[in-house]
């Protein structure tokens, strides 16, 4: 079992792209079980994105989300072991704006909430710094990931890219 943790930068699409190009960032703390011998393990994850509205609006759109994923692993040599994840989680956003006044103070504009479920799917590498037997160490990732949610913003999805460092909490994994 491991703690990951991880943070980089986050691109939004359809109707949760928010009037900037400014990509967001994100943040990830996960709990990775697998077993050992077996290619198929399972993350449990706590992610956090944000985007800043710079157009019409000040403020910006936070999104929490508790996800669980498979996890796929390839056997390598190398140290480097690939892998894909897929899974789904539950998503709030929040937007809190205020418009954009040309003279004098800045209009608040009610915090809009929305609660969600969706999909995720990605595709990333675990690599083990150092350690003191088979599958326990240190390590590293990065990850691409596509997420889609339903609800109030239909079609809106996210891709982060996280970069971050896995610590062992338990005995022994495969990886």
């Amino acid at each position: 079992m491991s703690l990951d943790l991880g943070t980089g930068p986050s691109f939004q699409f359809g109707p949760l792209k928010t009037n900037t190009a400014t990509p967001g960032f994100n943040a990830l703390v996960g709990l990775h079980y697998n077993a050992p011998f077996v290619p198929i393990s399972v993350r449990v994850e706590g992610l956090y994105d944000e985007y800043d509205h710079t157009s019409r609006y000040l403020g910006v759109r936070e999104i929490w989300a508790f996800s669980g994923n498979a996890v796929w692993s390839f056997p390598t040599f190398s140290g480097v072991v690939p892998y894909f994840l897929g899974g789904g989680g539950y998503y709030h956003t929040t937007d809190n704006l205020r418009i954009k006044a040309v003279s004098g103070p800045s209009p608040t504009v009610p915090t809009l909430t929305a609660s969600h479920f969706g999909l995720d799917g990605g595709a990333g590498a675990r690599y083990r710094l150092f350690g003191v037997g088979p599958g326990i160490g240190i390590g590293i990732f990065a990850e691409a990931r596509y997420l889609y949610y339903f609800g109030p913003h239909a079609n809106a999805a996210m891709l982060p890219l996280v970069f971050g460092i896995t610590f062992p909490t338990a005995v022994a994994s495969s990886q």
